[in-house]
């Protein structure tokens, strides 16, 4: 393997450059990322402050918890990405420019990248030296980690932010003054494993000549042009085209059906940032600010969001094998009438978590683990299944989708139709007994349904399905005093 190393500034990291044309063999595996604690002791990810575990994370030191935090978001991104080399993220806590009304939360970048390597999406193309190594199957360059990634510690101090603080809890829940420390992580590392361009947005300037991985799929809209078809100059006017810098590549316009807002309705593109001027270290390497739902790879923070299905698919355009998790959303079934308080279940193997996402917007968090032994086949154990109940009622009239999403990745959409009662919870007196004549056939053969309500599920539920033959006997005299009112409307079925 021919090296060419330098040294240079991008953005707030430093990258350097290897050309790696050796051969080598890659093995399908979910990736391992490991967090390398630079920090020196006594700060940063060994602060020894004590702390009360907080959202499922059990450190009760600060340094702890923040460390847990890391790996759990780490972990995440493990869970999507095929890879047999491990990824290694060198991490700090260090302060970073900050204000009291704004500041830096992060920042990560890949410590290499490399082209002309066999296995190559492209050739002559610079990518992220994690997805090199993950394309190969072997380390190209041991000797340093894959990532570097810097968290600020003043975030919560005096001039930084003082009002609000950091939550190291794994479930997306923290309180209004404090961001969810889980969803930075995962925004910061999307950018070292290749959310980013290499291109020098001052002058639109390739590196070193040459194409990146990202760029191959950024389009001016307006013009039509891809970013390496694109003069220096063109790609300084599209960096700053905003609404039509759009990115094209195949995964994520057939993923971002759900968007509905920044999407082109025609083509499907997907808008990138693109202000005008230009912001140094957030355009082009971000989604729009513009897109709704909001997205985890907006240019800035937008509330706790371990969801990373756009930016998943994203990867996998620029060349990274996704690792997928076999699952079945088994209720509802697609095209199925829905009304008040039902179970929406399933299975998935080897999840960290499950999430529903009804109509594209809002998500349930369903309870994961439960024991299904007809999985264990599939997935080699049987703690697969999850569920979550859910009132139907909330929604309007009318048709909806709910989709499964698998560690924040959504996948398996099903279509249902909504029947409610025009209330979230109907109460207070109601029929309590409906009996239906669902053929007309002669005795004994009319099938005959009685339908009790159930308050509690809100819905109707089957409670006895005689024939007519049986209503006879039920119905003889002396009637039983619970079935004095039901045995009139039963004999009028026979």
């Amino acid at each position: 393997m021919r090296c060419h190393k330098k040294r240079l500034p991008v953005s707030l990291l430093v990258l350097a450059f290897l050309i790696a044309p050796s051969t080598f063999s890659r093995f399908a595996q979910a990736a391992t990322i490991a967090v390398i604690n630079l920090d020196n002791p006594g700060e940063g990810l060994n602060d020894p402050t004590p702390v009360t575990p907080e959202g499922g994370n059990p450190g009760i030191t600060l340094g702890a918890q923040r460390l847990n935090a890391l790996q759990f978001a780490a972990n995440l991104w493990g869970a999507h990405l095929e890879s047999g080399v491990e990824i290694r993220i060198g991490a700090h806590f260090d302060p970073l420019l900050c204000s009291d009304t704004s500041g830096l939360v992060g920042a990560a970048s890949p410590i290499a990248v490399v082209r002309d390597f066999t296995g190559a999406p492209a050739a002559n193309t610079w990518f992220p030296i994690a997805l090199a190594n993950s394309l190969v199957g072997v380390d190209l360059d041991p000797a340093q980690d894959d990532l570097s990634a810097t968290f600020n510690s003043n975030i919560g101090t005096a001039g930084c932010l003082s009002a609000i603080g950091w939550y190291y809890g794994f479930d997306a829940s923290p309180p209004s003054n404090e961001l969810d420390f889980v969803s930075v992580v995962l925004h910061e590392l999307a950018h070292g494993l290749g959310f980013l361009t290499f291109v020098n947005l001052a002058t639109g300037a390739k590196l070193l000549g040459f194409d990146d991985a990202y760029m191959r799929f950024l389009e001016d809209h307006s013009t039509g042009k891809l970013y390496p078809n694109m003069t220096d100059a063109e790609r300084v006017i599209a960096s700053m085209d905003t609404g039509d810098l759009h990115w094209v590549g195949t995964n994520v316009v057939a993923a971002g059906n759900f968007l509905t807002a920044g999407r082109d309705p025609v083509s499907g593109h997907v808008e990138m940032f693109a202000p005008n001027p230009q912001q140094p270290t957030a355009s082009v390497g971000h989604f729009s600010n513009t897109l709704l739902p909001n997205e985890l790879m907006e240019p800035a923070y937008t509330g706790s969001n371990h969801i990373v299905n756009l930016t998943a698919k994203l990867f996998r355009d620029i060349g990274w094998h996704a690792i997928t998790a076999q699952q079945v959303l088994e209720n509802p079934q697609p095209n199925s009438f829905q009304s008040g308080i039902a179970t929406i279940s399933g299975w998935v193997c080897n999840a960290h978590s499950v999430r529903l996402l009804i109509d594209g917007v809002a998500f349930l968090d369903a309870a994961y683990g439960t024991s299904r032994e007809d999985t264990r086949p599939v997935c080699g154990d049987a703690n697969n299944g999850f569920g979550v109940l859910f009132n139907w009622n909330l929604l309007g009239e009318g048709p909806h989708t709910v989709a499964l999403c698998v560690d924040g990745e959504c996948g398996q959409s099903v279509p249902v139709s909504v029947n409610t009662y025009g209330v979230e919870f109907l109460s207070g007196p109601q029929p309590r007994t409906l009996v239906a004549c669902t053929n007309t056939g002669p005795a004994p053969f009319p099938t005959i349904t009685v339908l009790s309500w159930q308050e509690s599920q809100q819905n109707w539920a089957i409670t006895l399905s005689p024939t007519c033959t049986e209503v006879q006997t039920l119905c003889a005299p002396p009637v039983a005093p619970s079935l004095q009112q039901l045995c009139p409307l039963l004999t009028q079925c026979c």
